[in-house]
């Protein structure tokens, strides 16, 4: 796993970059109480709430790292935006996956 990418995230004219490392996995891990390595199992069986997440700590971790504060943002709401079309979700799962290493495509920064 490479685990590293970005993707801008738009909820309701709000732009905000998903910084995908392994700080936001961690975050992740810590807040669905799951292990680095159970992430692939985690994604396959529940993916709409699993990518949302991902991109959700991506955008925390954004902040952590510049040393701001970090958005208020309820995960529900950014979900709602995340998995609202077909499209969006595509390519917020692509950055996902591209951000793991994966080989699926991806527009915006990867690894």
């Amino acid at each position: 796993m490479t685990l590293h990418g970005e993707i801008a995230v738009d909820i309701n004219g709000n732009k905000y970059n998903s910084r995908l490392n392994m700080n936001a996995f961690r975050l992740m891990c810590d807040d669905c109480f799951i292990a680095l390595a159970e992430i692939d199992t985690y994604m396959s069986k529940k993916p709409l709430t699993a990518i949302p997440k991902m991109i959700f700590w991506g955008v925390m971790n954004e902040a952590d790292w510049k040393g701001e504060k970090r958005p208020e943002l309820n995960f529900d709401h950014f979900a709602a935006h995340i998995v609202s079309d077909a499209e969006t979700f595509e390519k917020m799962t692509n950055a996902v996956v591209a951000a793991m290493g994966g080989t699926e495509g991806n527009e915006e920064k990867g690894n």
